[in-house]
């Protein structure tokens, strides 16, 4: 998700991250899943021209998202995020896969657990 036009975005971003963790966290029988949201590249304008002010500036996102997520949902909280914190900006979704639950898996796992064992030599 590309965010144009924040350069002062970052401890807010950082901020909505952690909340976005702790509030998107979900547990399924095979274990825990806790998404990750973090700043994955920035890019500035022309930036060959270093004595001229920046016009925009874009940092896309890397948001992973839990299984029965909503990326739209997800695009909605950081548009309220630039709003609540008086900055301008545009949220594009860039790409999205939804996040999936392993149901069935229980004799691959158990095959994985073993492997990890002989490799180990420990669980």
């Amino acid at each position: 998700m590309p965010l144009s036009g924040l350069p002062f975005l970052s401890p807010y971003l950082e901020k909505w991250a952690t909340e976005y963790e702790e509030h998107h966290t979900t547990r399924f029988a095979g274990g825990t899943v806790i998404p990750k949201a973090s700043i994955g590249a920035i890019r500035v304008d022309c930036l060959i021209r270093i004595i001229q002010p920046r016009r925009f500036c874009s940092l896309y996102v890397d948001v992973r998202l839990v299984p029965g997520a909503n990326p739209l949902d997800i695009r909605e909280e950081l548009i309220d995020l630039i709003s609540k914190n008086d900055l301008e900006g545009e949220v594009e979704l860039y790409l999205h896969r939804p996040g999936y639950e392993g149901v069935g898996a229980e004799g691959l796992l158990s095959q994985l657990g073993k492997a990890h064992e002989a490799i180990f030599q420990r669980r």
